[in-house]
C-alpha cells in the first residue's frame, strides 16, 4: 500500500487461457478498469485516470490507472470472457482449474502517471528520474538536416518556471512546450503553433515537428499546421522529455514516439498529429 494524495497503479500482464484483467483501489476508493488482452483496450472504468494499456510485446501489456486517495492498494482480478463491464468486485464466475493470467512488476507509486518499472523486493524504494538519450542510429537520424519527429504525451501539469523540452538537448531542441503560453515551440527556429493552452495538454497529446534545410512546421494534437524559415540543424545529444540536465524535464510522462530522417508533407504532420491515429 501507499500512502498519499496520488498514486498510479501499473502492472504487465499477459494472457494464460483468461483474456481480461482488471485492478482495483482496494483500501480507500474503490476504483476501478477493466481491460482486455485479446484486443489490448480498456473495456471499462470507473474513478481512476489515466488508465491505459500498452502492448509491450510478445503477448504482454502493461496496464495502469491514477487514483486519488490518503492511502492505496492494488487488487488484481481475473475475469473470464463473459464480462463485459462494470465493476470487477461485484463480478463471479467459476474457474476452469487451469486457465489464469501471468503477472509481472506490480508497480504501485506516487504520481500521476506510471514510471518505469522499480524492482522492489521488502520495502519501498526511491530511484533518481529516468533520462532517456538517443543513441547510435537514433542519435543519427535526430541531428539530420531534415526530419519528422511525433511524440504523444500524457497528463502533462504546467510549469511556471521552466519550459518542458519534449525532444532536444539544453543548447536547441526541436520540440518543447513553452512556459510562458502553454504553446509548442521549437527552438531551432524560435516558431510557435501559437494556439495551445494549459487545457490543450490535458490527457494524451500529440506533438510533431518536420522539417528540412528550408522551413520548419509544427502541430499540436491535429490542429493548425504552423511553418517558419529555418536553416540551423540540432546538434549534440538528443534526450527525450528532458535536456539532459535535469531542469526542463516534462511534467507528465511519453506515452510513444517516432522519429525519421524525412520531411513530412503538412497534410501528413497534420494527420500524425491526432491522438488514437499511426504514427
Amino acid at each position: 500500500s501507499i500512502t498519499g494524495n496520488i498514486a498510479t497503479h501499473s502492472l504487465y500482464v499477459k494472457a494464460a487461457g483468461y483474456t481480461k484483467v482488471a485492478i482495483r483501489e482496494g483500501q480507500t476508493t474503490g476504483n476501478w478498469a477493466s481491460f482486455n488482452l485479446s484486443t489490448g483496450v480498456v473495456i471499462d472504468s470507473s474513478g481512476m485516470t489515466g488508465v491505459g494499456i500498452t502492448n509491450v510485446g510478445n503477448g504482454w501489456f502493461r496496464i495502469y490507472g491514477t487514483d486519488s486517495a490518503a492511502q492505496q492498494r492494488t487488487n488484481i482480478y481475473v475475469l473470464d470472457s463473459s464480462y463485459t463491464s462494470g465493476s470487477p468486485e461485484s463480478y463471479s464466475f467459476t474457474g476452469d482449474g487451469s486457465s489464469g493470467i501471468y503477472v509481472w512488476g506490480a508497480q504501485l507509486e506516487a504520481g500521476s502517471f506510471a514510471t518505469s518499472y522499480i524492482p522492489t523486493i521488502a520495502d519501498t524504494v526511491t530511484r533518481v528520474g529516468d533520462i532517456n538519450k538517443l543513441t547510435g542510429i537514433a542519435n543519427t537520424i535526430a541531428l539530420a538536416t531534415s526530419g519528422t519527429f511525433i511524440m504523444e504525451t500524457g497528463d502533462m501539469k504546467t510549469k511556471s518556471t521552466e519550459d518542458q523540452i519534449l525532444l532536444g538537448n539544453s543548447t536547441k531542441c526541436q520540440m518543447y512546450r513553452d512556459r510562458t503560453d502553454n504553446t509548442l515551440k521549437s527552438y531551432i527556429f524560435r516558431v510557435s503553433t501559437g494556439t495551445a493552452n494549459s487545457a490543450t495538454w490535458t490527457g494524451n497529446v500529440r506533438s510533431s515537428v518536420t522539417y528540412d534545410a528550408n522551413t520548419i512546421a509544427l502541430c499540436l494534437n491535429g490542429g493548425t499546421v504552423i511553418s517558419s524559415n529555418g536553416t540551423t540543424a540540432m546538434t549534440g545529444d538528443t534526450y527525450i522529455g528532458t535536456d539532459g540536465v535535469g531542469a526542463q524535464y516534462i511534467n507528465g510522462c511519453v506515452r510513444k514516439m517516432s522519429i525519421s530522417n524525412q520531411k513530412s508533407a503538412n497534410t501528413t504532420l497534420k494527420n500524425k498529429s491526432i491522438v488514437g491515429g499511426s504514427l
